[in-house]
């Protein structure tokens, strides 16, 4: 099979070097004729030869263990092997010709142009006659062994990945009622597929939401909750936890946090790394870098925050009606909030999660408004008597300037009685003496 590509004009879409993009449109079809023939692996005639110009190559370029290591005989991410990595250029010509198989030398080998070529026709060369005949398998050897190292050590960072990723909604309380305040039992919950609230007997069923960990009604003793699910352009990792690791392992946690964003990191360099480093250590809540590939890092307290970078928009203070009962759509934070009123006897309990607030119906005068902050406002914090600052309440939640903006606010009669996704208004919350209850869901 014959494919032909126009390299220049790739070239230009990838803004990569010519050879790397010769690379990528091989590696391409090379992939999509293995998945056509549902061949098992792709096998490629890279040589010692090319393994000891690799090790070179990525030293000369300051690449860590893992890029001085190169290329290995097996790539199970992209189901590459390498049979002849341990054989030299020159045995195999000399087999070809032994056997009397015609085969063609590119002649961009020859120019010196390229950096892998001028390893290949000056540095090797000075290197054998000067140093070590067996420079080349030297090289090679060294490759394996930082290969085996490197296997090791991506062992490791990949079991305290976990561990050092901050999640929100990794664990769910239930909550009872009563007088004197709330009543929290662990709970150990699985998710369905389909709904926020299963019913049974008398209940009222809210609409699905998608793609979050969302809080569930109990009534009759019936459950379901929404698997968490890792936003895909954020990671967050506990500084805390990533400083307490051997730097050998934190340098490849913060790799592999970029790595999530964004699969192609080749323009991130160890100095790029080292900045991450310096924002963690020294800098400020607040302060933030951007990196190649438009990824953006921010330390938010003990947060490392890594982002793709966007242009921020301007939210608006957008007033919207909230449907009672219903959906209401809040197009300028492209997100949705259910609504229903249900009699207070048919909640028993509830799943705590921050995307729902469950009101007083009767503290409550219609309609409800929903938009974004404005300066001066003021609530009073489910816990407290005293009205407090809006602005002072994200202050002491630790919620990042560039995130205030975005989180909506319910508003009953000009006064705020839900910061959605964080607290509710202790002037509306439910009691002993609530008849009907106000259940809104973020979705």
């Amino acid at each position: 099979t014959i494919a032909v590509k126009d390299i220049k004009a790739l070239k230009k879409k990838l803004r990569t070097s010519t050879q790397a993009t010769a690379r990528q449109a091989r590696m391409d079809f090379l992939s999509k004729l293995k998945k056509k023939n549902n061949a098992a692996k792709i096998a490629i005639g890279h040589t010692l030869d090319d393994r000891a110009e690799t090790v070179l190559i990525n030293l000369i370029k300051g690449s860590g263990g893992s890029g001085i290591a190169g290329m290995d005989f097996y790539n199970r991410r992209m189901g590459i092997v390498r049979p002849l990595l341990s054989v030299t250029r020159k045995e195999v010509e000399k087999y070809l010709k032994e056997k009397r198989v015609e085969f063609i030398n590119d002649s961009s080998n020859y120019k010196k142009i390229y950096l892998r070529n001028k390893i290949r026709l000056e540095l090797i060369p000075l290197l054998e006659k000067g140093f070590n005949p067996q420079i080349k398998r030297r090289l090679a050897d060294t490759a394996q062994i930082l290969s085996m190292e490197d296997d090791y050590l991506e062992e490791q960072a990949l079991k305290n990945l976990e561990s050092a990723l901050i999640k929100n909604f990794d664990s769910f309380s239930a909550h009872t009622s009563s007088g004197k305040g709330c009543v929290t039992t662990p709970l150990s919950l699985r998710a369905t597929p389909s709904t926020l609230l299963r019913t049974g007997s008398g209940s009222v069923a809210i609409s699905s939401i998608k793609g979050i960990a969302s809080v569930a009604l109990l009534p009759r003793n019936d459950i379901a909750i929404r698997p968490w699910k890792r936003e895909a352009d954020k990671v967050v990792l506990n500084i805390d936890f990533i400083k307490s690791l051997p730097f050998a392992i934190t340098y490849r946690i913060i790799r592999k946090a970029m790595w999530r964003l964004k699969s192609d990191i080749k323009g991130l360099s160890f100095s790029h790394v080292d900045k991450v480093f310096s924002l963690m250590r020294e800098g400020k809540t607040g302060s933030s870098l951007n990196l190649p590939g438009k990824i953006r890092v921010r330390k938010v307290y003990n947060e490392l925050v890594f982002s793709k970078s966007i242009k921020k928009k301007d939210f608006p203070a957008e007033t919207v009606k909230l449907a009672l009962p219903g959906e209401t759509k809040l197009p300028f934070l492209r997100k949705t909030l259910n609504a229903l009123v249900l009699p207070r006897d048919s909640v028993k309990f509830i799943v705590n999660d921050k995307r729902i607030g469950i009101f007083d119906f009767e503290k409550i005068e219609t309609p409800v408004i929903v938009r974004t902050k404005k300066n001066g406002d003021r609530f009073t914090p489910f816990g407290m008597k005293g009205s407090k600052k809006l602005k002072d309440f994200f202050i002491d939640r630790k919620i990042p300037g560039e995130n205030r903006e975005k989180i909506p606010l319910l508003l009953s009669c000009g006064e705020i009685i839900w910061v959605v996704g964080e607290r509710i208004s202790d002037k509306f919350k439910v009691t002993q003496s609530t008849k009907e209850v106000l259940l809104v869901g973020l979705v």
